[in-house]
């Protein structure tokens, strides 16, 4: 067997780098979980791409905040922290940074220092952030200016009666609104998605499809250094919502579960990827390969609460099959050629 990724043959060296390992295809630390795995995949192609790939898609605030909001843990066990700056609406210089955690949410202005130098030998200091962070900048800055004209260090009573001095003199100011703005790294986002998707199209196609010409597309997209529309429109097909809905209902699009799918049409595939069930995580890529899905399921569930077991769909039991069923039916079609079409697909 080779690996899905770099496409080199699989070493049964237990030293070697190339040696088989478990790749999940949707990355652990999101949700992803058995059966959605495989063992097509060498050590360092695992580890290279979790780096490269899977870390990026990771840390995008988006992603992060979805982890977070569905209460996935880490592979380690803990809650993901999801912050962003923020800019304290009013005020010119006032910058920040907001961070959302399980316990809720924190909001930490970052202290700006200004030091103005007079001819005289003094020097000024203005400090805006929090008091308790602003006094502690102010005593090293003291400190420092201290031990440097004097070769000493400053006697602790008199700078701790300095940054009292300074701390009354301060002043207050009430921060009522904050705005932000945040930017969607696109390059590591269609990476990440590409790479989830030629796991999934391995996962339900196998091999003949993995190591064909078919899967150029989508490799292309994960190997992309740069955001490339064309390579994306190359693949990527344009869905609508109704068409979500027509798989397997409403309820697959909702926060708390993934979803992936390799769904025949003709002779064509379309798989779909949908993580934590967000529009913006989820895409469909076109693919040309005459070939049913292997066992003829078509598309997996995965409920982020892992007591909830994953649930596997086949051909005949996604709605908009069970709808032309009925429509044939109702036309009067008889039963044994409906039956012949649904052996096609």
């Amino acid at each position: 067997m080779r690996c899905i990724y770099c496409q080199e043959l699989l070493s049964e060296d237990t030293e070697s780098n190339r040696r088989s390992s478990k790749e999940h295809i949707i990355p652990e630390s999101l949700g992803g979980r058995s059966p959605a795995i495989t063992k097509d995949c060498c050590v360092k192609c695992n580890s290279d791409l979790g780096t490269c790939i899977d870390g990026p898609f990771q840390e995008q605030f988006f992603v992060k905040f979805l982890q977070l909001s569905n209460s996935v843990k880490s592979k380690k066990g803990k809650f993901q922290k999801a912050s962003f700056p923020v800019r304290a609406k009013g005020f010119e210089d006032e910058i920040g940074k907001v961070t959302f955690h399980d316990a809720g949410l924190t909001t930490k202005l970052l202290p700006i220092v200004r030091t103005t130098d007079h001819d005289e030998g003094s020097f000024e200091v203005s400090i805006s952030g929090e008091i308790k962070e602003a006094r502690n900048i102010l005593g090293n800055i003291i400190s420092k200016r201290f031990r440097r004209a004097r070769s000493s260090e400053i006697n602790p009573a008199i700078l701790e009666e300095m940054l009292n001095s300074a701390t009354e003199k301060a002043v207050s100011k009430e921060i009522r609104e904050f705005s932000t703005s945040m930017e969607l790294d696109l390059v590591s986002l269609e990476k990440g998605l590409a790479k989830i998707a030629l796991g999934t199209a391995h996962l339900f196609l196998g091999p003949s499809w993995t190591f064909s010409d078919s899967s150029r597309s989508i490799r292309a997209v994960m190997d992309a250094d740069a955001y490339d529309p064309r390579l994306i429109e190359a693949v990527v097909v344009s869905y609508h919502p109704e068409f979500r809905n027509s798989l397997v209902g409403e309820t697959v699009w909702r926060l708390k579960e993934h979803f992936l799918a390799a769904i025949p049409l003709r002779d064509e595939i379309i798989v779909i990827v949908s993580i934590f069930g967000d529009p913006t995580l989820t895409r469909c890529y076109q693919i040309s390969f005459p070939a049913s899905p292997r066992g003829r399921n078509v598309a997996l569930r995965i409920p982020l609460t892992t007591s909830d077991p994953v649930e596997w769909y086949k051909t005949t039991e996604l709605l908009f099959i069970k709808r032309i069923v009925l429509q044939l039916a109702a036309q009067g079609v008889e039963t044994a050629i409906i039956d012949a079409v649904l052996s096609r697909l």
